[in-house]
């Protein structure tokens, strides 16, 4: 028991650390895309997962992506993910972004 629980903290921490590192990264990532047309983003990142109204009316793109990673010798599975959203204009230019989720890291 005391393994498993040494493994799954430093799994934890080895994640936290990464994400961190490339939390700033990500942000700007995004940000660059603000002012562009959508459709510059689905060249570069492929059609989104799903798409909602915002009470707006903007439509609001939102790319999804989830894994699982194992702890070696435990069988213990730990789990991340990350939704990433853009909202459109009227003309279909991204004029904001967001994210949320454990597992958040630049593309």
């Amino acid at each position: 028991m005391k393994n498993k629980f040494i493994a799954v903290l430093l799994l934890t921490i080895t994640l936290s650390m990464q994400g961190c590192s490339s939390t700033a990264k990500l942000e700007e990532k995004l940000a660059s895309w603000v002012g562009r047309d959508a459709n510059s983003l689905i060249d570069s990142w492929g059609y989104p997962d799903s798409t909602i109204e915002a009470p707006n009316g903007h439509t609001v793109y939102i790319y999804k992506s989830s894994q699982q990673y194992q702890t070696p010798g435990t069988g213990y599975i730990f789990s991340v993910d990350c939704d990433m959203s853009f909202e459109l204009s009227e003309e279909n230019n991204i004029v904001a972004w967001r994210y949320r989720g454990n597992g958040c890291t630049s593309r």
